[in-house]
């Protein structure tokens, strides 16, 4: 049967949700709690497996590899449609998706964007740390490290949004591996940050610097990095690197959907209850593809979640109500040793009520936070050892 029949045979309110990251299966999980079978749920996505993307950066180290959870399998166990493909165009008015690679079109009652942000390289001379790519660049630059052809390394954090734990996570592992090895590794941070991952507040970046300096790693805060085949200018200090390796986050960008607001960057605006500004209130937005600032697994869930329940009652499935998400940061940090969990609360760009802990307040090892997604993951987790 194909699609277009299907959704002729299948009468119920269709939600329709563009994404196949994690934001995108909490609100499929949410959408599953708080409404049951009542609606149709199509996921339209260009990827056939959902990667947790944290977990990636400790890959190229050897540690345990990402957890990557079959989307036909996550169909099968949530009674899914799956189509394949990236939305090319959100026609408002007819409500319908257009997709690329013949995936053809979604009709949609009610719709939840969660495409993610698009990674674009910050700068010509610097390794991009891509986290669907650890194998093709980074294993590299740990055997070079392990062989002494990498002495002196530049780890950057781009301007503009993004979620800058990653270069952390990478200075403490290529710091604890050089250690290991007994080589002589000069490891540097660079980031605009006023302070280490300020966006947890003051007590995790006292905790997070202590780590820092423990490790043997220049910082630089408040800083922008101007970058050339094998320096680092670092301003406005006008401190110059001299670097073996370099390497940058990459820059992010809005996804720029056609047929949906967005701002000069391509971010999607979105009201607290996460619908998106100037539409009708069916359709919604969650995750990085978001104008919200903070780009980060817990901040989508949190959206998505927010978004599901908003949805759900819009179209009388559910009476759960439409409500504020609670922007809050909840992270496992790779050290190169035992991990440290932070948490806060996200207040107009800062933290508040930051927690530091040596297990999990939030009662799950997982890298990813949220209210549905972490047991459902760690149940798919459970399953494939």
């Amino acid at each position: 049967m194909s699609a277009a029949t299907a959704a002729r045979v299948d009468q119920r309110p269709c939600v329709a949700i563009a994404g196949g990251g994690v934001a995108a299966l909490e609100a499929a999980l949410r959408v599953r709690r708080v409404a049951g079978e009542r609606p149709r749920i199509v996921v339209a996505a260009p990827n056939d497996e959902l990667v947790v993307l944290p977990e990636t950066v400790a890959e190229p180290f050897g540690w345990r590899a990402a957890l990557r959870l079959p989307w036909q399998a996550i169909a099968g166990e949530l009674d899914l449609e799956l189509r394949k493909g990236a939305v090319e165009l959100v026609d408002l008015e007819r409500r319908r998706l257009l997709l690329s690679d013949d995936g053809g079109e979604v009709g949609y009652d009610g719709l939840l964007v969660a495409t993610g942000a698009k990674r674009v390289p910050p700068y010509a001379h610097a390794t991009v740390f891509d986290p669907l790519r650890t194998d093709t660049g980074f294993a590299g630059l740990v055997r070079d490290l392990e062989q002494g052809f990498c002495r002196r390394l530049a780890i950057l954090v781009p301007p503009g949004p993004g979620w800058p734990l990653p270069a952390y996570e990478l200075a403490l592992l290529f710091a604890a591996r050089a250690h290991e090895m007994g080589i002589d590794c000069a490891v540097t941070l660079v980031t605009e940050e006023p302070a280490p991952l300020a966006i947890f507040g003051e007590r995790a970046s006292v905790a997070v610097q202590r780590l820092l300096a423990e490790s043997g790693i220049e910082t630089h805060f408040s800083a922008v990095a101007h970058v050339e085949e094998g320096r680092v200018l670092v301003q406005p200090a006008a401190t110059e690197l001299v670097c073996d390796r370099i390497v940058a986050l990459p820059r992010l960008v809005g996804p720029a959907l056609h047929g949906l607001p967005a701002t000069v960057d391509g971010w999607i605006p979105i009201d607290s209850s996460c619908r998106v500004v100037g539409t009708t209130g069916h359709v919604f937005c969650a995750g990085d593809a978001s104008a919200f600032p903070v780009k980060h697994g817990s901040i989508a869930c949190a959206q998505a979640d927010a978004a599901a329940e908003c949805l759900a009652t819009r179209l009388g499935l559910a009476h759960v109500g439409c409500h504020s998400f609670r922007a809050v940061v909840r992270a496992k940090l790779f050290t190169g040793g035992a991990p440290l969990y932070l948490e806060a609360r996200v207040i107009a760009g800062r933290g508040f009520e930051s927690t530091v802990a040596d297990t999990p307040p939030w009662g799950s090892e997982t890298k990813i936070a949220g209210e549905e997604l972490s047991s459902f993951v760690e149940r798919f987790a459970g399953q494939e050892q």
